[in-house]
């Protein structure tokens, strides 16, 4: 046995129990130390209390730590970390992780936890705080909290993963503002965790373009000139820009030539950033090149639409801007087509883009962000006659079987302003836009769906869809299941049988598939609806092989002849309808078939 004196107490432990919690303490306990021959050991200057000392003991001997006020579990913390008790820290960590309730306490307990190299008691801090980004984005004590960590810290904090901490909390700043002294600060560190070449590069252009949009332009081109240095290829952008700036565009324009010249197969944005700098026929060429080696650049078309209604050529206008948004939904576009609209007194079109632009962006202004868009459909909605539900139940069953998503937006826009449940409308308006391939809007618009389900079954299976399409398709199974075991919804059966495709490798045979959508058709639900969900299966399934079969389309088109592309048009209008028509069939035919089976 020995005893521990601790001012004026005396505190008896099992020497040999005590010298198990770490090898320092068997060292000083057991070995060759003074200690290991005394009974009695003087810990008055070690920063624990008696009764602190007397959990030690008891832990010790249990292996369990007893309740104790948090400071007394921070003295046995401070304890466990000076002898390098990895087993008593462990313990210590989760008692006081269960009082961690509130920001305050979070960040307090992280400060504790950093200094101490408490890793549980950390990740209990940080989970806390990250679920209440970004309510704490302007509050400097907290932001310094994490400007201020060193590679100990993050490494308590989050191991190796410091750059993906620190890239996901300046994304977050970005999109609250970009231009805030915080976004500067978590840019930084994301620097300054950066391993390697890629992430390097990455680091600095994001850093560099903050820099720029602050007008720190001296800082901005030394960060533009390092990761171009590095290898980051469209950081000559900014240097291009930054020339631009001080009125040198033919610098400008020599350095994007520099880079198309050095390259085999140049990309689209490098003839589309040298026609900033160019004029007349040249600018009219380098994006003609854009479009060619890149058709999904929104910014040529743009251009060329507005060159177009300054010449009076609505209609060739209207034609440009049509053939983008055939495929990419952009709300640039839609403001654009929405003024030829006007200009041919076709107050429909633009009604029905006006309410398109609604949907997918609330907040979005028009006329270089002046007027709000409500006040745009006030103004056309005095030309256009009201449809009744019935109408809207019509025209949706158009837009969609003329695989129009536009419209089909547009007219779900117009129905959510009657009495019809709210839930299955915007539902329906996430699987536009998920075939559309908008997944901010696809996720707000599943997150309204669920706060207006008007039954819990129903409210799971939006939850489910959250869950699948941010990629938890196991967590969403579980919803769908649940969701099925109080009613049987075809939207739950989609859900189980999309979450099912998509669980990996162990994922069931295709036939388990089908006959879950077999099920899903056979339950109660309009038509339309069906199909609609029927879509998003099968494109949310392959996304990226779709869109590119889109992408090849197109740049087919530009690269034939001027001649050939009239009659190549048809055909990508055919093959779109065909595309969107085809998902449908086959999903019916496998259930069919696999239910024969």
């Amino acid at each position: 046995m020995v005893y521990f004196k601790i001012g004026d107490d005396m505190v008896l432990c099992d020497r040999r129990k005590i010298a198990t919690l770490s090898s320092p303490l068997r060292t000083m306990l057991t070995g060759g130390f003074k200690e290991s021959k005394l009974e009695l050991v003087d810990m008055s200057n070690d920063g624990i209390s008696p009764l602190a000392m007397c959990a030690v003991s008891k832990f010790s001997l249990t292996a369990k730590l007893p309740h104790f006020a948090p400071e007394v579990l921070l003295e046995i913390l401070d304890f466990s970390n000076k002898y390098c008790c990895e087993g008593l820290k462990d313990a210590c960590g989760r008692k006081l992780a269960t009082c961690v309730h509130t920001r305050q306490d979070a960040i307090y307990y992280m400060e504790c936890a950093l200094e101490l190299g408490c890793t549980v008691l950390a990740a209990v801090c940080l989970k806390l705080l990250l679920d209440e980004l970004p309510a704490w984005l302007n509050e400097e004590h907290v932001v310094n909290l994490f400007s201020n960590m060193n590679k100990a810290h993050l490494s308590t904090l989050v191991g190796n993963a410091s750059f993906s901490l620190f890239y996901f909390l300046s994304e977050v700043s970005m999109s609250m503002d970009p231009k805030s002294e915080t976004t500067v600060l978590f840019l930084e560190k994301l620097v300054e965790s950066a391993i390697g070449n890629h992430q390097n590069q990455f680091a600095l252009h994001q850093l560099e373009c903050v820099k720029f949009l602050r007008e720190e332009y001296i800082e901005a081109e030394y960060l533009f000139n390092l990761a171009y240095s590095a290898g980051h290829l469209y950081s000559i952008v900014g240097l291009a820009r930054l020339a631009s700036l001080r009125g040198n565009n033919h610098l400008s324009i020599k350095m994007l030539d520099s880079v198309i010249s050095s390259c085999q197969m140049p990309l689209g944005w490098m003839y589309q950033e040298r026609s900033l700098y160019s004029k007349g026929d040249a600018k009219c060429e380098s994006l003609n090149k854009a479009t060619e080696s890149d058709p999904t650049l929104v910014y040529p078309y743009l251009y060329r639409a507005a060159y177009l209604m300054k010449k009076q050529s609505i209609e060739a206008a209207l034609v440009e801007i049509n053939r983008v948004l055939g495929f990419k939904l952009s709300l640039e576009c839609l403001e654009i087509r929405f003024c030829l609209h006007i200009a041919l007194e076709d107050y429909r079109g633009a009604f029905r883009d006006v309410h398109a632009m609604i949907t997918l962006d609330p907040e979005w202004r028009m006329f270089e962000k002046r007027v709000p868009m409500g006040q745009m459909k006030v103004l056309v909605m005095e030309h256009v006659e009201r449809w009744t539900t019935g109408d809207c139940w019509m025209n949706l069953y158009d837009r969609w079987s003329a695989v129009d998503g536009i419209g089909s937006l547009s007219v779900i826009c117009q129905m959510l302003e009657s009495d019809l449940p709210k839930g299955v409308l915007y539902f329906s308006q996430s699987l536009f836009f998920s075939a559309l391939n908008c997944l901010e809007a696809t996720l707000r618009s599943l997150a309204l769906a669920r706060e207006h389900a008007s039954s819990k079954h129903e409210r799971l299976v939006y939850e489910g869809w959250i869950l699948c399409k941010t990629g938890h398709c196991e967590e969403g199974l579980h919803k769908a299941e649940e969701s099925i075991a109080i009613y049987h919804s075809s939207e739950a059966f989609f859900l189980k049988a999309k979450a099912l495709a998509r669980s990996g490798p162990d994922s069931p045979s295709p036939a388990a598939v089908a006959s879950l959508l077999e099920e899903a058709l056979e339950c109660a639900s309009d038509r339309l609806h069906k199909g609609v969900v029927c879509d998003f299966f099968f494109f949310d399934n392959d996304e990226d092989s779709y869109y590119n079969m889109i992408k090849g389309t197109i740049k087919l088109m530009h690269i034939k002849q001027m001649s050939e592309r009239d009659k190549l048009e048809p055909l990508f209008s055919c093959f779109c309808f065909a595309t969107f028509r085809c998902a449908q069939l086959v999903c019916w035919s496998k259930a069919a078939a696999y239910a024969r089976n």
